[in-house]
């Protein structure tokens, strides 16, 4: 008895960490090219290189974790059926419910490493990624900017034509900004430049954009047809750039806050009577997720009995055709919870009651066969 179940969870487990890691690698795919371009073009150390894609790694585990689980059960299932192991079970009076439990046990196991997850790592990680990239855009300003592509910064939007990160140079610049003024007219300030660069304020948090040879255009929002026009050689802009910036901000989003944080959250609002589903949504998130361990093992026990043939290749396709299924149904679900069509509980639930049900009759009619 202990044998097999010693094979199970070792088979089990082999399979688990291969799907991890299949799956991980091709989500951190986007990710790794975006980090190599910042260590490449940007200029970025390779300390907080590593460092921001250590905190990006918990985010991924809580998506493909699941995963990992649906891919082991259709594997080491679908390798006993194969190989006629379920029949040599039975032959030595084990009862095959023993290893089905075990796998049960499995998913519940990592259910919990998961939820665990989502609710501390989680968080925290994506807290420390958002103040290491708020560290680093503010030494270098150039992290935030693209070739040939409006940015908002500091309240201000910049585009700017050709960049030298290397030598930290700037060509064909253009700013744009609105500032309210005393009497509360909105001024509309428009500045182009031939050339830039970055230079050290006094203050840790500001930055001073040096425009070389160009104009500024200013007018009244409200009286466009009085129109001024200044050209500089040298003119100074200073950036704080811990200001209007949405990853800059203090305040947490819902996917740094713990479970905890988002009950007071709601517990706040509701006695404002302000909307509270997009937190009830994310506090639903935090355990609809990981339960799908528990609903790809149920889904997954019954396919990989049915599958005798193909080995890991079917386990693996078997494997996409769920997840694409399930995850289809989860962005169903949050697009119509976001917009107040479903209540936030079938939201998150959606998919693990469709898929769920699919599995529960997938095991009957194993059961019947």
């Amino acid at each position: 008895m202990k044998i097999f179940q010693r094979y199970f969870i070792l088979e089990y487990l082999s399979s688990f960490l291969v799907g991890l890691f299949i799956f991980t690698f091709i989500f951190i795919m986007d990710k790794i090219f975006i980090l190599s371009e910042l260590l490449v073009t940007k200029g970025i150390s390779i300390a907080d290189i590593i460092r921001l894609f250590t905190y990006y790694l918990p985010a991924t585990f809580a998506i493909t974790i699941p995963m990992g689980v649906l891919l082991a059960t259709l594997i080491v299932w679908g390798k006993l059926s194969a190989n006629n192991e379920i029949v040599a079970i039975k032959a030595a009076g084990i009862s095959l419910n023993s290893l089905v439990f075990l796998a049960i046990f499995l998913g519940l196991f990592f259910f919990f490493v998961n939820t665990i997850l989502n609710d501390t790592l989680l968080p925290f990680a994506n807290q420390a990624y958002k103040d290491l990239y708020c560290q680093i855009a503010q030494k270098k300003p150039n992290v935030s900017i693209e070739e040939q592509v409006f940015t908002e910064m500091a309240n201000k939007e910049i585009y700017v034509h050709k960049l030298d990160n290397k030598n930290n140079l700037m060509e064909g610049i253009y700013l744009y900004e609105k500032i309210r003024e005393e009497d509360g007219d909105i001024l509309l300030r428009y500045i182009f430049a031939k050339k830039g660069y970055w230079k050290k304020s006094i203050k840790d948090q500001d930055k001073v954009l040096i425009l070389e040879d160009g104009s500024i255009h200013q007018t009244l929002e409200k009286d466009q047809e009085k129109y001024y026009v200044l050209k500089f050689n040298t003119h100074e802009i200073i950036f704080n750039l811990q200001e209007g910036a949405p990853f800059m901000q203090p305040c947490k989003s819902l996917r740094e806050m713990t479970s905890k944080e988002l009950k007071e959250k709601i517990k706040e609002y509701q006695e404002k009577n302000l909307e509270v589903s997009l937190f009830l949504i994310e506090l639903h998130k935090k355990i609809s997720i990981p339960f799908a361990c528990l609903v790809f093992t149920l889904v997954g026990t019954p396919l990989g009995l049915l599958t005798k043939k193909g080995g890991k290749s079917i386990g693996l396709g078997l494997s996409i055709l769920v997840i694409f299924s399930y995850y289809l149904f989860l962005i169903l679900g949050e697009t119509l919870g976001n917009k107040g069509l479903i209540s936030p509980f079938f939201s998150m639930w959606l998919p693990n009651i469709i898929i769920g049900t699919v599995g529960i009759f997938l095991c009957l009619f194993t059961i019947k066969r």
